[in-house]
């Protein structure tokens, strides 16, 4: 249910950890926020903030990377009414730079509290929005759920290695 002035709040851990001899942990906090303007004209708008830091330096986090934000779109609540339906896309990316050359593939893991039995639905923050939850999907289209390791994305050295993601949101 949309009410006007709430908001939407979620956090999220994100791991990046490659495999092979390069080994890389990336720890990013994903804050979703947004508010509700109009009850029916426009139900949210809202950001993504991300917070980088890898502990062994094989590859660096882009300054691009490390601090953005990725504004969420403004949602009519006419169109997130019945389960199933979704919000239009939102992509963001994440930049590691000047990797080595014992490059593998990063794996990204996002930790967070999920809506039931879907591990693919992360949870709002309680006072948010009700209805709505937060799924976030790898290059493929595939949803990435809850603390389970993404789809290997294959590193390639001195060059900029660029991870995509798409959000959208579910009701």
């Amino acid at each position: 249910m949309y009410m006007p002035g709430k908001q939407m709040l979620c956090c999220i851990l994100i791991s990046i950890i490659s495999e092979g001899d390069m080994k890389i942990f990336i720890s990013l906090f994903l804050f979703i926020i947004s508010t509700n303007s109009f009850a029916d004209d426009i139900t949210h708008a809202g950001v993504v903030r991300i917070e980088g830091l890898i502990t062994e330096k094989t590859c660096i986090i882009s300054d691009e990377s490390k601090n953005f934000t990725v504004n969420m779109p403004d949602v009519p609540s006419s169109s997130v009414r019945s389960a199933g339906d979704v919000t239009e896309k939102v992509y963001f990316s994440i930049t590691l730079t000047r990797c080595g050359s014992d490059v593998g593939n990063a794996y990204i893991k996002f930790t967070g509290n999920t809506v039931s039995e879907d591990a693919s639905l992360y949870k709002l923050e309680d006072g948010s929005v009700e209805g709505l939850a937060l799924t976030i999907f790898d290059k493929n289209k595939g949803s990435i759920s809850n603390d389970v390791k993404s789809m290997g994305f294959s590193l390639t050295s001195s060059v900029d290695n660029i991870l995509h993601f798409l959000r959208l949101t579910k009701h």
